[in-house]
């Protein structure tokens, strides 16, 4: 049986080692890098000597201006459009990882923009990979009970560690350091307290502590002596931390170092060490703690350096003109500062007021007792013209290596500088520089960072909330017919990408590029003949616009010629079932129309039956009066023949011109009855034609 390696000897030496490597290779390139970001001197610099206390000691500002325009070029290429990140299935003829991937893909926003600090984790990622040369993270998931088993946090955490507290072998790969070393090491500052914190809590799974129990005296031993310099740097000129004396050893910070370290078998241990005194847990295989298998750390940069495990930074690859700019302008300033303040030259023991010399008061009395021989005025020539050509060529010189351009760089071509057309061409170059940067700390870092997060999601995510919005954002149900997101879809593979792609750190270019593009692809489309592969060239169309591809523009699943005719045949559909209902309106508007006829033919049978009845009661009123009428006159005639009183001849003449009058009121009744039914007619008819002209 082979005997069990000892894992604190070889932290012990594996820590030494590193150590001894980073301070001889790298701590000085750190050292000075943070003190150009921070407009300071770097150390061993003459500036800081005592013959130069008295000197001009201005450190120009051109590498914090560098390092903040490609900040503000990665916050305009990362963060002006919402949909950056994205999601798309392993299998897409699979509908569960279509679904999967949408709604991954909502999770990993949600997360983003609620939980996860985004913008300032990325803004400090691209300021670490370009001032120390490395960005280094570790991604893992923060669970938290109270005492009564509530739950306090639930939610995957990315956390920037400083690289001066990683430790690695410097023979690693170039490309994965991370996990081509045989051994890594995250060197953790921990308050006292929540060292014994960890040592009382309990593991769930085994009811045992987390982390070995030890005294104060061994907790206390694993405080730093000696602080390295990159930290010291880091703070500038502010007392560190570990230095404060609170008189509370409970606050005291001491060094926890997080081990990952690969066996004889080829096999990762896990195990955490307090210094390199004790070991605070035993080894596990890397499986039992981190589900995943990985080492869950990425470590990405802004300039590509082959073969070595930490790149430089800007600050290191423009030190050398940064130096000779900073040379130039100081013996400039002390010129100008000599021409304003003359230097005296004073005869050794004669009375001279010195004092009234060096203060240089106007209007100030200067004691002398010999003006002529005692003291003489030492004039120095003006500075000239050649200083500030020189500093604007080392500034044009230095730009151009850092790919930065602003309307106070002077190049030599006047012509070019001067001009709007020359302006372009140096942004454009200076442009593409950026887009370079940017790319390399995206493909580097935060796309090998999202997708340890999405393992994360998978593995981890229960927030019944989280799952709920996401399931309604991702349009689960009415794309799928998922009502909810379930463990067994998480777990579908997924590719993860950036939707960031040269040109992106200007968004006029970026705009113009994509308009343009677009249009001259469709127009293509369009024309495209048999056996052309449309979605090829939509690659490839899109890939020199500056993206990856055109996935989020185009549907890739179909022939864009097919969608085309599609949609053709969309637009068909729609004319037809315009016409249809064109028809459909004329049908009811003839119904109608016959309906009106018919009811207008109804009321004129109804006026007809009516007229007639009113002349056939008129036709009797008539016959009976005309009856009554000739009664009269029978009677008349014999009483004429009976020789009558003449009264009574006039009593029956006067009833026969009563019956005349009633004659005459039913023909005037009749001519009325006419003239109604002649109305109630019109009345019809203008409503038929009203009820025809209104819209259906």
């Amino acid at each position: 049986m082979a005997k069990k390696p000892d894992y604190l000897k070889l932290a012990q030496d594996a820590y030494e080692a590193s150590s001894s490597y980073v301070d001889a290779n790298y701590r000085n390139d750190w050292d000075y890098s943070i003190k150009a970001f921070r407009n300071e001197h770097g150390p061993g610099s003459k500036y800081l000597s005592a013959e130069y206390k008295a000197r001009s000691k201005l450190f120009p500002p051109h590498t914090r201006t560098i390092i903040r325009k490609n900040e503000a070029a990665a916050a305009i290429a990362l963060f002006s459009n919402m949909d950056i990140v994205d999601l798309t299935p392993g299998n897409p003829d699979d509908i569960m990882n279509v679904a999967s991937a949408s709604a991954l893909k909502e999770i990993l926003e949600y997360r983003l923009t609620r939980t996860i600090p985004a913008f300032p984790l990325v803004m400090g990622a691209v300021q670490d990979a370009q001032t120390m040369g490395t960005v280094c993270s570790y991604q893992y998931w923060e669970y938290q009970k109270d005492d009564e088993g509530r739950k306090l946090k639930d939610k995957p955490c990315i956390e920037l560690r400083p690289i001066e507290n990683i430790r690695l072998d410097g023979g690693a790969n170039w490309l994965d350091p991370v996990n081509s070393s045989p051994y890594f090491c995250d060197i953790i500052p921990m308050y006292v307290c929540d060292v014994k914190a960890m040592m009382e809590n309990k593991n769930d799974k085994t009811g045992e502590p987390k982390w070995k129990n030890y005294e104060d005296s061994i907790i206390i031993q694993a405080k730093p002596d000696v602080m390295d310099s990159t930290r010291k740097a880091r703070l500038g000129g502010n007392q560190l931390p570990e230095d404060e004396t609170t008189g509370i050893k409970e606050f005291d910070v001491v060094w926890v170092m997080r081990w990952f370290m690969r066996n004889s078998q080829g096999s990762d241990r896990v195990f955490y060490t307090l210094g390199t005194q004790e070991l605070l847990t035993d080894d596990e295989p890397i499986d039992k703690v981190y589900f995943h298998g990985k080492r869950p750390y990425t470590m990405g940069y802004a300039i590509v350096e082959t073969h070595k495990a930490f790149k430089t930074g800007i600050p290191v690859l423009v030190r050398p003109l940064q130096k000779e700019s900073t040379e130039v302008a100081n013996q400039r300033l002390d010129n100008v500062k000599f021409v304003l303040n003359k230097r005296w030259l004073v005869a050794r023991g004669k009375q001279v007021d010195i004092a009234s010399l060096t203060r240089n008061v106007p209007g100030g009395v200067t004691l002398l007792t010999d003006p002529k021989n005692d003291i003489v005025e030492s004039n120095w020539a003006d500075v000239t013209s050649s200083s500030y050509v020189e500093q604007d060529r080392i500034k044009s010189g230095l730009d151009e290596l850092a790919g930065n351009f602003s309307p106070s760089t002077r190049v030599a071509n006047n012509a070019v500088n001067d001009t709007l057309g020359g302006s372009k061409m140096a942004l454009q170059g200076a442009g593409l520089m950026s887009d370079y940067l940017l790319r390399t700390i995206i493909e580097t870092w935060w796309e090998p960072t999202l997708r340890q997060l999405v393992l994360l999601e998978q593995y981890y995510e229960t927030d019944d909330v989280v799952l709920s919005v996401c399931a309604n954002k991702a349009r689960l149900f009415p794309r799928f017919g998922i009502a909810k997101i379930t463990d067994m879809m998480l777990m579908n593979e997924v590719n993860v990408s950036v939707n960031v792609g040269m040109g992106a750190s200007n968004p006029n270019e970026r705009f113009q590029k994509l308009i343009s593009g677009t249009m001259a692809t469709m127009d293509i489309v369009a024309k495209a003949p048999p056996g052309f592969n449309i979605l090829e060239f939509i690659k490839e169309a899109y890939s020199n616009m500056g993206y990856r591809d055109g996935a989020r523009f185009w549907n890739q699943q179909q022939d864009p010629r097919l969608m085309k005719a599609m949609q053709m045949v969309q637009q068909l559909q729609g004319m037809l079932e315009g016409k249809q209902m064109e028809l459909q309106s004329r049908i009811q508007e003839k119904q109608l129309t016959l309906a009106s006829n018919e009811k207008i033919k109804g009321a004129e049978i109804q006026v007809d039956a009516q007229r007639i009845d009113g002349d056939l009661r008129i036709r009797e009123s008539e016959n009976a009066i005309e009856a009554a009428r000739l009664e009269l006159e029978k009677f008349l005639g014999v009483l004429e023949a009976q020789g009558l009183e003449k009264e009574h001849t006039m009593r029956l003449r006067e009833m026969m011109g009563n019956v005349v009058m009633q004659q005459e009121k039913l023909k005037e009744q009749r001519i009325k009855n006419e003239g109604t039914m002649l109305k109630i007619i019109g009345d019809l008819q203008k409503q038929s034609i009203q009820r025809a002209n209104a819209p259906a």
